[in-house]
């Protein structure tokens, strides 16, 4: 008589939900931040970043042969590789890379304004 295999139970699949933010957190384009803005905006994107991929190394163990210097460069290749949509089923890892995301549109939209404003400036004849 052969023994039954147990069955594994179905990976827990995150429901829909949309990020809830505040409305004043929205920035605009039109907007510039202040250097202290900039610098909350900053670290709380790093804190995103960083937990993010603690998460998908958390979750995903087989991900840990591929973990990345705590460099932003490395860590943003990292979670461009390898956290994918059925990576994004899990709940927690979902969650905070929703937040990662809006954090990275946020910084990109404060900052495209002054990087245009001070890039295209035409030099002055002296």
């Amino acid at each position: 008589m052969k023994t039954q295999r147990r069955k594994r139970p179905a990976p827990q699949v995150a429901p829909e939900e949309p990020v809830s933010l505040h409305p004043s957190t929205t920035i605009f384009s039109s907007d510039l931040l202040t250097p202290e803005e900039e610098r909350e905006l900053l670290a709380l994107f790093w804190e995103h970043k960083s937990e993010l991929v603690r998460l998908l190394i958390r979750h995903f163990p087989r991900l840990r042969a591929h973990r990345p210097p705590l460099e932003p460069w490395p860590m943003a290749q990292f979670i461009r590789d390898y956290c994918d949509n059925d990576v994004r089923q899990n709940i927690h890892v979902r969650r905070v890379h929703d937040r990662y995301v809006h954090c990275k549109h946020r910084l990109a939209s404060a900052i495209t304004p002054w990087v245009t404003a001070t890039s295209c400036r035409k030099p002055s004849a002296a």
